[in-house]
């Protein structure tokens, strides 16, 4: 992991700042108080958000302001992402509000704990390791206020050991060993179950020997009454295949009354029938006399009415035409003499010729008038004949509406004697269809009577069949009643045989079930026997060689820093085996109270940096190994341990190192420096 840049809004003293980080080893130099330590807060926060007890959102919004933000920059394995994280102050206090992640640019609104979920996963640490109220890889490895390291250092030795298994991930064998006490008592109670189980098997055994008994007897009867029941439905089989011939003939003996009524009623039927053509025969022969007499008496000309009606229609047609032209020529005889006349009215009255406009004298007017009165009179004279041409043509037409009208009345005379005539054969044939129906029935009849009397003869034949019907009825149902008794003996038999064999399959299958119960129990124990006679001490085992390497290791990694950091031979120091520090001064045991604070610098210092190297190194799968941040690591050290400082640090070989101090010194030793004041309550970045 390298940080690359912090971005700071209302954060502490910080009103609106950034700062950039480079690679090697950067000092954040000011006087105490100056924000510092705001900066390191504020990239944990960033990263974890609100820890309750270290990173408090009150301690980190700047007072008065109702909003706080950080944005912190990061690449880990060529991915660069960006975090940020909002505060907000509202009625009921400080609160984290939504932040956001991006990743290569892509960026993802999260909630803060789904930011921390992401964070975590990114940096390779266990959810369990980040609680509400501290993140323990990170500030074990990362970021330890020294204050705090030193309060690591003198606390309770067994709280200490406890919270070193969990930063190294042991305490999973004392988890192991726990959960497999929980376990094996489980199996010791499951166990116990087991066994009481067994209380009714003598019960069970009992009650299977009592069903093979039971089952035993009733084999015995089954053998007894099945021939019984055997016998019996042979017999009545026997009878019903009697009693299916005798229904046979009981049968016939109803078809043949039925046909016996049936070929009556056809008698009867014929014999109406009969009755019925001699009726319409009466009817027909009335009608048929009455239609002779009006053919007798109707006389009609055989003449083709028909081409006489057409011919005087042809000359009706043409005396209508001849009319409309004589009256058209009588009109244009009038139309002549009305003109002649206004040619004379008008005549009388001209005083001047339209034409030449020359006065027209009474000459002129006499001779025009005198033509005039000759034209009239040549048209008069016209008028007698078209009279009498109109007279004569009208007197024609009417006479041949006559001839037609005779001619209709003729061939409507025509028209009922043919109709007559047809009528009068059709009643004849239906007459002559009338007698041979009659003659067929009667052969029908005949027929049938010979067939009635033939199935009477049939009838007299099943005389007794009804009797013997009914007497073989009588002996079927004393047969099934024997066999009934035998069927109701026989389920009887079955149904216990049924009952006691479910209860013998029962029985057997809980004396089985038990058996299974017996092997599990006897393979728990043993599962039970090695768990907590074995597997409980492997674990034991494995808990204290972890426990005793990584102590290795982390004792190895102290000494050196330690005498490091101390080169005064008169002092030396180790870590027991409860990761404890052990100071000998002089060949005497000391505590680590006791000691100057320098040294007490010098001692937590190593603590810290040793526990960096041995987690690192332990917990594979942190991306957090190649950065560390230290606060105030110098605290009352002398001149030459400052010096002896850049010699540990360029011993940590990692790639990014953040210290925050106050001592001037400190800027010679590191890569880059960044200075921080602080005015009027605000900090600075310079």
């Amino acid at each position: 992991m390298h940080i690359d840049s912090l971005k700071l809004r209302n954060i502490r003293s910080y009103e609106e700042s950034s700062v950039s980080f480079q690679e090697g080893t950067t000092l954040l130099s000011g006087d105490i108080g100056c924000g510092k330590t705001s900066i390191l807060l504020a990239i944990e926060f960033a990263l974890f958000g609100v820890i309750r007890g270290s990173v408090s959102a009150s301690s980190l919004l700047r007072t008065g302001c109702k909003e706080g933000e950080v944005e912190l920059s990061f690449s880990i394995r060529k991915h660069k992402y960006i975090i940020g994280r909002k505060l907000k102050r509202t009625t009921n206090g400080i609160t984290q509000a939504a932040g956001y992640l991006i990743k290569d640019d892509v960026k993802q609104d999260l909630t803060a704990i789904e930011l921390k979920s992401k964070i975590l996963t990114i940096l390779g640490y266990p959810e369990e390791l980040v609680t509400k109220s501290k993140s323990l890889i990170y500030r074990y490895t990362v970021y330890t206020p020294q204050e705090e390291m030193k309060h690591i250092l003198f606390e309770n030795p067994d709280e200490r050991l406890n919270t070193l298994r969990s930063v190294f991930g042991i305490d999973k064998y004392k988890t192991c060993r726990e959960n497999l006490a929980l376990y094996t008592k489980e199996m010791r109670i499951t166990m116990k179950l087991l066994s009481s189980k067994f209380d009714d098997e003598r019960l069970v055994k009992n009650v299977l020997e009592e069903t093979k008994k039971i089952l035993s007897k009733i084999k015995k009867g089954l053998d007894v009454l099945m021939p019984k029941k055997e016998k019996a439905e042979k017999e009545v089989q026997k009878a019903k295949s009697v009693l299916e011939s005798l229904d046979d003939e009981r049968q016939k003996a109803i078809t043949c009354k039925n046909t016996i009524t049936m070929l009556s009623d056809r008698v009867e039927d014929i014999d109406a029938t009969i009755e019925k053509k001699k009726e319409q025969k009466a009817y027909l022969q009335e009608d048929l006399k009455h239609l002779e007499e009006e053919i007798s008496t109707t006389k009609v000309l055989d003449r083709d009415y028909d081409k006489l009606l057409e011919q005087q229609q042809e000359k009706l047609a043409r005396q209508e035409e001849k009319l409309v032209t004589i009256s058209e020529q009588k009109a244009r005889i009038s139309s002549k003499i009305d003109e002649q006349q206004d040619i004379k009215t008008n005549m009388d009255t001209l005083e001047q010729c339209p034409v030449c406009l020359q006065k027209v004298d009474e000459k002129h007017k006499h001779h025009i008038n005198k033509k005039a009165d000759d034209l009239i009179e040549q048209q008069k004279e016209k008028i007698p004949e078209i009279n009498n041409q109109l007279q004569t043509t009208k007197s024609n037409i009417e006479i041949l509406k006559n001839n037609i009208k005779k001619i209709h009345g003729r061939i409507e005379e025509k028209k009922i004697f043919s109709m007559n005539k047809k009528q009068f054969n059709e009643k004849k044939q239906l007459i002559e269809g009338i007698e041979q129906e009659m003659k067929d029935a009667a052969d029908r009849k005949k027929a049938t009577e010979e067939q009635l009397q033939q199935t009477k003869k049939e009838l007299a034949g099943f005389k007794h069949t009804e009797k013997n019907y009914e007497k073989q009825k009588a002996l079927i149902d004393t047969l099934q009643a024997s066999l009934q008794t035998c069927s109701v003996e026989e389920a009887r038999l079955m149904a216990t045989k049924n009952a006691e064999e479910k209860r013998k399959t029962e029985a057997e299958s809980k004396i089985n079930e038990l058996e299974e119960i017996r092997k599990k129990r006897d393979r728990m124990k043993a599962l039970h026997d090695w768990l907590t006679q074995y597997l409980d001490k492997v674990f034991l085992v494995m808990e204290k060689r972890v426990m005793a390497s990584l102590q290795q290791q982390f004792n190895d990694a102290f000494i050196e820093l330690f005498d490091n950091l101390i080169e005064d031979d008169a002092i030396n120091a180790s870590i027991d085996e409860q990761f404890s520090p052990e100071v000998i001064q002089n060949g005497y045991d000391i505590e680590a109270k006791s000691m100057s604070g320098g040294e007490k610098t010098s001692l937590a210092l190593a603590y810290r940096l040793a526990l960096n190297k041995v987690i690192n190194d332990f917990v594979s799968h942190i991306t957090t190994k190649d950065i560390i941040i230290l606060d105030e690591p110098t605290d009352g050290f002398s001149s030459e341990q400052l010096d002896k400082l850049k010699d540990v640090f360029d011993n940590l070989h990692i790639n990014q190192c953040i210290v925050v101090s106050h001592e001037s010194k400190l800027e010679s030793m590191a890569d880059h420096v960044l200075r921080i004041t602080k005015e009027e309550h605000v900090s600075q970045l310079s």
